[in-house]
């Protein structure tokens, strides 16, 4: 993960819940303290690599098949670079970190949303809350026609009834002014006070107890709005803090067994699926195939582009046809005539192990078979150990014992941290987003 001063440097990510939906959409959610412990001026030791929460948390998020991952407390600042937790051509990261000037807590704090780049995204930063009750918002296009606002939330502790009426007060108006669409909503709410027990007529968990203002005023708000609770997995100490609500019927929600980093006693990791499989028609896996366009042929494809009868192409199609017609011309074009990027991976025993976990969780996922799950949980530990164990050889021998002969090779490490080749998933304009 990316470097700061020992004042500053990133504390946490730790508690992780995620969301999949059966069709292809995952949605993951963290918070713990300390994500980074490595001291002061602690940049590259040839001798050791420090085991920081942070590269706990890259390998887990590379082996995971979460889509969305969401993090609560990440104690992140802006010399922690995207590309430290996760890979950045597999997800694109949105950050909420908390605004020192406005708190009086010097660390602390702090929302992510990672989304895969299958995916097109927004994020809604006019929907933020403002005050102490932390939120980001993210809309996920699962299709053209389908979208999911996506919202993580940290209330902390100290927080007044006045704040957190504030933050319900800005759930309840864009609730309101989007009443088609789908709402996820997923956070710590820190409200021990509440009771939830399990409705079997509604399939969630509502309210039966509440003892203090605090608890009414949230409860009270989401049921007005139709939002249902979906959690009902204790921490240690019998208490519920973290709440999942949604719109969305048919959530369910399970403790996860392999969490990215240890868990906090107090907020246990979770595992959450969604289905819209009568609603979804997700495409397929994006191809990150890049092409070295500096040696790319140019003539050649302005040869072929401009011999195309493009009016008969377009002919009888309406807009969107037609833009997915030129660019499927454009794009094997430029194949034809281009060089592929060969982008440096994992060794093959490693793809290959990722891919067998991947077959034995959908077999799994279609037989309920405990024998399968027992495989298939013993396989995800060795996927993690694996690309744990390769990401550090790339560490050493890429980086750490070339630094003297070949600087180069480091700063290249540390470019590629700050940013991704991968096409953005959305482009904006004088307060226009496409």
């Amino acid at each position: 993960m990316k470097f700061l001063s020992r004042e500053k440097r990133i504390r946490g990510i730790g508690r992780e819940n995620w969301m999949k939906l059966p069709t292809g959409c995952c949605l993951s959610y963290c918070r713990n303290n300390h994500l980074n412990t490595r001291k002061k001026n602690q940049f590259i030791d040839s001798q050791r690599i420090p085991k920081t929460k942070t590269q706990n948390f890259f390998t887990s998020s590379v082996s995971s098949a979460a889509d969305i991952i969401c993090v609560t407390e990440t104690w992140l600042n802006n010399g922690v670079h995207d590309g430290e937790l996760f890979d950045l051509d597999t997800f694109q990261v949105f950050r909420r970190d908390r605004d020192l000037t406005s708190s009086a807590k010097q660390d602390g704090g702090g929302i992510l949303i990672a989304v895969r780049r299958r995916f097109a995204t927004q994020m809604c930063k006019t929907w933020f809350s403002q005050g102490i009750c932390e939120d980001m918002w993210v809309s996920v296009f699962l299709t053209s026609k389908v979208k999911v606002n996506v919202c993580c939330v940290y209330v902390p502790p100290y927080a007044s009834e006045e704040n957190l009426t504030a933050h319900l007060n800005n759930v309840s108006r864009i609730v309101d002014q989007h009443p088609n669409e789908y709402f996820f909503i997923v956070g710590d709410y820190n409200a021990p006070k509440l009771t939830w027990d399990f409705n079997t007529q509604k399939n969630c968990f509502v309210v039966s107890d509440i003892s203090d203002p605090f608890g009414e005023s949230l409860a009270d708000t989401y049921n007005f709005l139709l939002l249902n609770q979906f959690n009902g997995i204790l921490n240690s100490r019998g208490k519920l803090l973290d709440l999942v609500f949604s719109n969305i019927m048919g959530v369910n929600v399970t403790a996860c067994d392999l969490p990215f980093v240890p868990e906090d006693p107090y907020h246990k990791s979770l595992n959450i699926e969604i289905n819209l499989t009568d609603e979804l028609n997700l495409k397929g896996k994006a191809s990150y195939r890049t092409y070295k366009f500096h040696l790319a042929n140019y003539d050649n494809i302005n040869t072929e582009l401009s011999n195309i009868n493009w009016e008969n192409l377009f002919h009888g199609l309406n807009t969107n046809e037609s833009v997915s017609v030129f660019y499927t011309q454009l794009q094997q074009t430029i194949a034809r005539n281009s060089i592929i990027n060969i982008q440096i991976g994992f060794p093959r025993n490693t793809k290959n192990l990722i891919k067998e976990k991947y077959k034995l969780h959908k077999r799994w996922k279609n037989y309920k078979n405990d024998l399968d799950y027992i495989a298939f949980s013993n396989l995800r530990k060795l996927v993690k150990t694996a690309i744990k164990t390769d990401y550090r050889e790339y560490n050493i021998i890429h980086t750490e014992n070339n630094i003297k002969d070949n600087t180069k090779c480091f700063w290249s490490f540390i470019a590629n941290k700050h940013k991704s080749k991968s096409i953005p998933t959305s482009v904006s304009y004088d307060n226009n987003t496409a």
